[in-house]
């Protein structure tokens, strides 16, 4: 048996989507080959170029499809860039640079791999491989309560996502304004934090909120703020709870209090982790059917319509996103709220979603990773 052996230099903080799926995969691959992981070592910091003596995984840095330790390579042996790029249209300007830098790329997602294989397609560059791997969720961890965590008094929506526009938020604030104003017992947890001011600022881009990009995205009040002035009056604000940054290993606790997860994404090159966990944790969900999601398509119990539009910043176009149907979102959040009110919880809806997200793990991820090289 030939025992495989590579270096792998991915991000390593479990509070972020990319930190945490860095560490799960490099301790699973760990499991299943010889593993010299960079992150412990001095040469990512280093500026001269460092020769790794065998196969490389490192991630691309965005749509600029440059790795992130430009300082690293693997001449002799496989050079695998790993991403999550959902800006491509941006990505296909600059798909030289994998053909440059890589022998193989992998994508978060099946519809970011088609996008990142078109790209070099329409470029004629046939050396670089393209895979997919799809994140996994930690059972063990994110799975039911013993106990009833929800509260029999109220139909509670979870948002969750960095607060930019790629992630809807502004579609949740739209559709929640709607069901409060009907339903008095609707109540909102959004955990939107966002550390990124740049990210935060593209919410500019709705048309469904008033948002001028000068509050806060990341404190209670800031969101409080944008609630208000996008039509949440005061009677309505105090059946919204703004979460900060919680901790990964907290986050179980926070699904299980609600009774839908609602995900009207325009794009996501990943799965949506959030989604993955939540379902996991037997919430079911109510989200958007294209891009990522597609993969986990099964575990979305009430899909919204989505059609594709092109994003763009500053007159460039960016993305080929998917605008979320308002109004089947609200007609979703409907039906949810429908069962939940005559039975009292969502039926078969939780074991459902429970069921598509179980084949997922960081294991599965790990070997679909380790089978490049």
């Amino acid at each position: 048996m030939t025992i495989k052996q590579l270096a792998i230099a991915l991000p390593d903080n479990p509070n972020t989507g990319w930190g945490l799926a860095g560490r799960r995969i490099t301790e699973e691959i760990s499991k299943l080959a010889l593993v010299s992981p960079l992150n412990s070592t001095g040469l990512l910091q280093v500026d001269e170029p460092v020769d790794i003596q065998c196969n490389l995984l490192r991630p691309i840095q965005g749509p600029n499809c440059l790795p992130q330790y430009l300082n690293l390579s693997a001449v002799k042996h496989r050079d695998v860039g790993y991403c999550f790029i959902e800006n491509d249209i941006q990505a296909r300007r600059y798909v030289q640079n994998l053909d440059r830098h890589f022998t193989d790329v992998i994508a978060g997602s099946t519809w970011a791999a088609n996008c990142l294989e078109q790209a070099l397609i329409d470029a004629r560059i046939e050396a670089v491989g393209v895979f997919s791997a799809i994140q996994g969720v930690d059972s063990d961890i994110f799975c039911p309560a013993e106990t009833d965590q929800t509260d029999p008094k109220w139909f509670t929506v979870f948002s969750g996502g960095k607060w930019e526009y790629r992630k809807g938020q502004d579609v949740v604030i739209a559709a929640m304004k709607v069901m409060m104003d009907r339903h008095a017992d609707v109540r909102l947890i959004a955990s939107w934090w966002n550390p990124w001011p740049a990210t935060a600022m593209t919410m500019r881009a709705s048309k469904l909120i008033s948002y001028g990009g000068s509050a806060s995205a990341s404190e209670a009040d800031g969101f409080a703020h944008i609630l208000v002035q996008s039509g949440i009056g005061a009677g309505m604000i105090e059946r919204v709870e703004f979460l900060g940054q919680v901790n990964h290993a907290d986050m179980p606790a926070v699904y299980r209090r609600a009774d839908v997860a609602f995900f009207p994404n325009r794009c996501e090159a990943g799965t949506n982790l959030p989604l993955m966990e939540a379902a996991a944790c037997g919430v079911p969900i109510i989200g958007t059917d294209e891009h990522g999601h597609t993969d986990v398509l099964d575990a979305i119990g009430f899909r919204v319509r989505s059609t594709p539009f092109v994003y763009t910043e500053n007159g460039a176009e960016i993305g080929s996103w998917f605008e979320p149907d308002l109004d089947q979102a609200i007609e979703q959040l409907e039906a949810a709220y429908s069962i939940w009110k005559k039975a009292g919880c969502l039926m078969g809806y939780p074991a459902r979603a429970m069921a598509a997200i179980a084949p997922f793990t960081w294991a599965r991820c790990a070997e679909s990773i380790l089978k490049v090289f």
